[in-house]
């Protein structure tokens, strides 16, 4: 049996006992209520710049004459990737009293005067020719230059040589590409202020620098 003293704290230490109790599972409960999952911060869009770009446009060809080509037009071209270039008609009818007939490629009119073109058999561009009024070289050559002229802006300019009925000629080549000028002296007689009568462009074939005049 327990006596006074014991009995009184027996008695408080089950009391302490039942209090850390109490206090254990309440600590438990309150840990089960944190299972609510914290909140997520949201981010800040974030402002997006965008930049256009304006297509660039692709220089127009210059319209000038360089060995093989006017402008656009290379000797080579077929007769559909002439009429490509917006330069020529095509299958242009000039009548039965006409001895050129029906031209299957020729120069617009709005293009410029001064102007012809061939074709071989197989319809491919063949030959290009300059008379007066037509265009010029890069370094402003045309019909109306000076050998002293063409002389001084090219170097590689080959030496005078005949042409054919009293006439003569000389060329600059690039590669298989020819540009003729036609001087109406003939090779001997030509001087530095002989002047530029006809230009004809090639490929392959050096110019024969004449028109049969139809």
């Amino acid at each position: 049996m327990l006596t006074g003293w014991n009995a009184k704290h027996t008695l408080a230490a089950i009391a302490m006992l039942l209090v850390f109790g109490l206090v254990l599972v309440f600590a438990l409960n309150r840990g089960g209520d944190d299972d609510t999952p914290e909140a997520t911060a949201t981010p800040t869009p974030t402002a997006t710049t965008v930049t256009t770009t304006t297509p660039t446009q692709p220089a127009e060809e210059p319209f000038v004459v360089a060995p093989g080509r006017v402008g656009a037009a290379l000797v080579g071209m077929s007769k559909a990737q002439a009429a490509a270039t917006g330069l020529f008609n095509t299958d242009v009818d000039h009548g039965s009293d006409d001895c050129r007939g029906v031209s299957p490629l020729e120069w617009k009119p709005s293009v410029g005067t001064g102007l012809d073109v061939f074709l071989n058999d197989s319809d491919r561009i063949v030959s290009m020719g300059i008379s007066a009024g037509g265009p010029k070289t890069a370094e402003g050559i045309g019909v109306g230059s000076t050998l002293g002229q063409i002389q001084d802006a090219h170097a590689d300019l080959t030496p005078v040589e005949e042409a054919g009925f009293d006439q003569s000629g000389n060329y600059i080549v690039v590669g298989d590409r020819y540009l003729g000028f036609l001087y109406n002296e003939n090779a001997f007689d030509t001087t530095e202020s002989s002047k530029v009568v006809f230009m004809e462009v090639t490929k392959g074939d050096k110019p024969e620098l004449i028109r049969d005049g139809c």
